[in-house]
């Protein structure tokens, strides 16, 4: 099932969006629940899931089983999303550092 919410493209400025984004932005407001609510349902602690949501830390292997199986996606949609963000950044840093 594919979700009526952000895919992996690129924001006006090349960058793709940061999972947390997509969570806080598209499918926390569609399946109205709070990041508190969510924590809670998943099992773990809202502060560990506000670093992804403020966008200060990366989906793990770990949360993206939880968030797959919860709202429904499957792990492989938020990895798929976390690769493409690292990747992006991480070629981003190369081509700054190669100057």
């Amino acid at each position: 099932m594919t979700p009526p919410f952000k895919s992996i493209d690129a924001s006006n400025d090349g960058a793709p969006p940061h999972p947390g984004e997509i969570l806080r932005e598209d499918l926390l407001p569609h399946f109205k629940v709070t990041g508190e609510e969510l924590a809670r349902h998943i099992g773990i602690p809202f502060g560990t899931l506000n670093t992804v949501l403020t966008e200060k830390a990366p989906v793990t292997p770990s949360l993206a089983n939880r968030l797959g199986a919860s709202l429904g996606q499957g792990s492989s949609y938020w990895l798929a999303l976390q690769l493409q963000y690292d990747l992006w950044h991480g070629s981003l840093n190369s081509s700054q550092q190669a100057r």
